[in-house]
């Protein structure tokens, strides 16, 4: 019997770290968004972009009580909608995601579970970052 729990119990810590892992590879400890995004901003998220984020990345990175704490800060676009050709009477879903490829490249190295990273690198990775406009 206390085989059984004991099992249970690594098999259930196991799933909830490699939850955990996977999270943060992909989404980060931490997200910040306009007021209102996360009830409207999928549906409209050009009205609820930050405009200029790069000012609350540079106020993250320079925050005394994070900056020791922080591996990577790194601005992310998700555009969701639908694409289609009407003439065809025709459509589909369509997810966009705006990265900066090197900077999700690091994160999504973070391990503090020990959990193997099976993902290969990003393509793009290591190309020039664009000049912001």
């Amino acid at each position: 019997m206390k085989t059984w729990v004991l099992v249970f119990r690594n098999l259930t810590r196991n799933i909830n770290y490699g939850l955990q892992t996977s999270y943060v590879r992909y989404g980060g400890h931490l997200q910040i968004q306009r007021r209102g995004y996360f009830l409207y901003g999928s549906g409209d998220p050009v009205s609820y972009g930050i405009v200029d984020y790069s000012r609350i990345v540079d106020a993250v990175r320079a925050d005394p009580e994070l900056r020791s704490m922080i591996t990577v800060v790194t601005p992310v676009l998700a555009v969701n909608g639908i694409a289609g050709n009407f003439a065809a009477g025709v459509s589909r879903t369509v997810f966009g995601s705006g990265i900066v490829v090197d900077e999700q490249s690091k994160m999504r190295q973070w391990d503090d579970y020990g959990f193997p990273n099976r993902s290969g690198p990003l393509a793009l990775a290591s190309t020039p970052r664009p000049m912001p406009s």
